[in-house]
């Protein structure tokens, strides 16, 4: 291994350790997620729509918040169930 792989000093091989801007926002992005896991852990939650994977912080009042986004996952499965309703009735 060369100096720089793991350590500091100015060897850097293509596909290197994210030290590059583009990472950036994945770094901030993991930097706060983390703190969140430390001050409100109960707060992340998984999306409750069964095609989502998407975690979110939940800041409702109450924390009851059950969609990454209303107006995508939540009104999809909201029209799901109103679709099943009236495909039966």
């Amino acid at each position: 291994m060369g100096r720089g792989e793991f350590g500091r000093g100015p060897a850097r091989r293509h596909g290197g350790r994210g030290d590059d801007a583009s990472w950036g926002p994945a770094w901030l992005a993991a930097r706060d997620y983390l703190r969140l896991l430390t001050v409100a852990p109960d707060r992340i939650r998984g999306c409750a729509h069964v095609a989502c994977v998407l975690h979110f912080f939940d800041t409702s009042r109450n924390g009851t918040r059950r969609w990454r986004s209303m107006a995508a996952c939540g009104n999809r499965a909201e029209a799901s169930r109103h679709y099943a309703h009236t495909k039966d009735a």
